[in-house]
């Protein structure tokens, strides 16, 4: 099914909503914001040969959002105002980074997104949850630079052995 851009912005706004985030505004990577591509840190993290920073079980999804908030804290993408850039999957091109929220209702992954990457505000780390075989993924590190890819084999974040 053919879909927009402004109709795939619109579903994405529902999910951020639905998911207890308050919407900021929208950043690309284009331009002197410096920030990686959605494209690029997906990539990342589909990358088979990454190790998760954490690994939370099925069984405890309700879990899973603290463990990544206490993560991406740590890893500094998360600002003191609670705001973070996430993108969602979306078929199609990029839509840009939306700049979000966390508010006290804020519950991810639920079933509007299941998986989710976050980058810093500066684009230099990012952290992200994924659904997998064996449990939740929580993973972390540096982008490789603002504006720059992320760098192969490069694992960055604490150095935490999956839990």
């Amino acid at each position: 099914m053919f879909t927009t851009p402004a109709l795939r912005a619109e579903r994405r706004r529902g999910q951020l909503a639905a998911s207890g985030l308050q919407l900021l505004g929208v950043r690309t990577a284009a331009g002197a914001e410096g920030l990686p591509t959605e494209r690029s840190i997906w990539r990342r993290v589909a990358d088979l040969s990454l190790t998760p920073l954490r690994v939370i079980p099925d069984t405890e999804h309700d879990a899973v959002y603290g463990e990544w908030l206490a993560l991406a804290e740590e890893l500094q993408i998360v600002g003191p105002d609670r705001s973070f850039l996430i993108s969602v999957p979306t078929p199609g091109p990029e839509l840009g980074w939306a700049a979000v929220r966390a508010t006290a209702e804020t519950r991810l992954p639920n079933d509007g997104i299941e998986e989710f990457v976050a980058v810093s505000e500066d684009g230099r780390r990012y952290s992200a949850v994924t659904a997998e075989e064996n449990g939740w993924w929580l993973i972390g590190g540096e982008t490789g630079g603002p504006g720059g890819p992320a760098q192969p084999g490069q694992r960055g974040g604490p150095g935490q052995p999956p839990r």
